[in-house]
């Protein structure tokens, strides 16, 4: 790897432009893995319940988060109790 001979506030515009074109190279590099990694999990359960039974599973998921959402809409997110504004 490169490494800059000092701060990188002081280093020059040719360094500088080595530094950023590894940094986009290493993250290139890592949301193509994330990308992969993401579909995993489905295609593992394709393989155990073909692919009618996946997508059945996932309907079945979306139909419970959907149920969740509705019920849970009036719920307080704040775990500490706020001052209620007095008028």
């Amino acid at each position: 790897m490169f490494a800059c001979r000092y701060t990188v506030l002081f280093c020059t515009l040719a360094e500088c432009l080595i530094i950023l074109k590894m940094i986009m190279n290493l993250l290139s590099v890592v949301f193509s893995v994330g990308a992969i990694l993401a579909g995993l999990p489905f295609s593992y359960m394709a393989k155990q319940l073909e692919w009618q039974g996946a997508f059945v599973v996932l309907e079945i998921l979306l139909i419970g988060v959907l149920i969740m959402k509705i019920v849970m809409r009036k719920v307080e997110y704040k775990m500490v109790p706020t001052r209620k504004k007095l008028q």
